[in-house]
């Protein structure tokens, strides 16, 4: 007799046929028939664990969400000087390229949230997270002296813009693009100034 699947195993294997065909397709070109293909389920197999290919989506972006808030919990452990803070941005960054899927559908993401409001709402809601990861890590370097700068707010969003920047500049050319030496280089200005004195 054929051992029965948990739904929770289940609803992964959906998720995991859903994200390589929309980093594969996009989105919009992935049907409900291709994902039953790709994880050999039924239709009604899918319906039973999500309403419609839209439901799918938005339980990657939470699944995305959730990943995230775990990176940062693990980002917070590091101690908080000069060179473990460098690490910590590369840890965010690394994570980011190793996760094929993260990189194929964080694009799908950004664009339905560009068009969809619900998503746009989610999406953000994951940033301003982030962000706020990134901020408190700043905060408490500029308190122990770390780091020096009036406001720590501004130069959290300028490290997180400069992440996401990468990140996207990477996929964009396809891993030709040497994220480690930028982000050292962007680092080591931030830090130690790009002005001599």
């Amino acid at each position: 007799m054929a051992k029965k699947e948990s739904p929770e195993f289940r609803k992964m294997q959906i998720l995991e046929a859903a994200k390589k065909l929309f980093v594969e397709k996009g989105y919009h070109q992935t049907s409900i028939d291709d994902i039953t293909r790709e994880c050999g389920l039924t239709k009604g197999g899918i319906y039973w664990h999500f309403k419609s290919k839209w439901d799918i989506f938005t339980a990657m972006v939470e699944e995305h969400k959730k990943a995230t808030h775990s990176l940062w919990g693990v980002i917070r452990n590091i101690e908080l000087e000069r060179d473990q803070l460098i690490e910590g941005g590369l840890l965010f960054i690394r994570a980011h390229l190793k996760d094929g899927w993260i990189m194929g559908v964080y694009s799908e993401i950004e664009s339905e949230a560009m068009r969809n409001a619900e998503i746009r709402k989610r999406y953000l809601s994951i940033i301003e997270g982030e962000k706020g990861h990134l901020y408190s890590l700043v905060e408490e370097a500029c308190r122990r002296g770390t780091v020096t700068i009036s406001d720590p707010k501004i130069l959290s969003d300028i490290i997180f813009l400069f992440m996401y920047s990468c990140i996207n500049f990477y996929a964009l050319t396809q891993g030709k693009f040497d994220i480690e030496t930028m982000w050292r280089a962007f680092c080591d200005a931030m830090l130690d100034g790009i002005v001599k004195q």
